[in-house]
């Protein structure tokens, strides 16, 4: 486990392991994006993006782009105006939920031309990209990739793509909100030890807000835990300490 962890700083910095790492999930549609959670300390922020016409858009859905910000303005300016030593502790996660091929191509074009912010934070992609064809494009072999199940064992470096992220339904019917059973657990903790073994780290998503859920979470080792109530975390982290 210490070999573990001690491979994972190495290779997974500016993520650092401070126990749990805190993932702002669906970040826009907090009422301050980006800056909310930075300072209540989260180190991974959510982006679902889309592309519209040129433009990589922030939103949620496919009917919402003709109004949706552009992730340049929503983001990669707002980071590019904090100092460095802010944006390299910063994982920015784009959740690409478009599925023109077309999307990857303009996410380089937009590292590009933001190429001091991009090198300075991490970016993340997730979601509807081709995860083993993206690991070999010499392009994007500095931006980490968001890995699934079947890929646990893949011959993608774990340097590229050190998690592994996967909706909970898949694994158990638990969520969060009834007291989990101990058939549940040994499930949830025998598929993140998969993963741990892997030498990846482990989050998983949609998974309700509460604090009991997050004391499991937290107890079985889950190591990025996904946020939608940022204050709510922020009172339950208190008292847990």
């Amino acid at each position: 486990m210490i070999i573990r962890i001690a491979l994972l700083v190495l290779i997974f910095s500016p993520l650092l392991l401070r126990g749990q790492i805190l993932l702002s999930h669906n970040d826009y549609k907090q009422n301050i994006p980006l800056h909310h959670a930075l300072a209540l300390g989260y180190e991974i922020i959510e982006a679902d993006i889309y592309l519209r016409d040129s433009s990589l858009v922030v939103c949620h859905d496919e009917d919402e782009i003709d109004q949706a910000p552009t992730l340049l303005e929503m983001y990669i300016t707002p980071l590019s105006q904090y100092p460095y030593d802010i944006r390299r502790n910063i994982t920015l996660m784009l959740d690409i939920k478009d599925d023109d091929p077309k999307i990857i191509d303009h996410i380089a074009l937009l590292r590009k031309s933001q190429l001091q912010t991009f090198n300075d934070a991490t970016i993340l992609l997730s979601g509807n990209v081709d995860r083993e064809g993206l690991s070999k494009q010499s392009t994007f072999q500095d931006l980490l990739i968001d890995g699934r199940k079947e890929l646990i064992k893949s011959n993608i470096s774990i340097k590229q793509m050190p998690i592994i992220s996967i909706e909970i339904t898949d694994i158990t019917g638990w969520k969060g909100c009834r007291k989990i059973t101990q058939r549940q657990a040994k499930k949830l903790k025998s598929f993140i030890d998969q993963v741990h073994d892997s030498g990846r780290m482990i989050r998983f998503w949609n998974v309700d807000n509460n604090q009991h859920a997050w004391n499991v979470l937290r107890a079985l080792g889950v190591d990025i835990i996904g946020v939608d109530d940022l204050e709510k975390y922020t009172l339950y982290k208190s008292i847990m300490r």
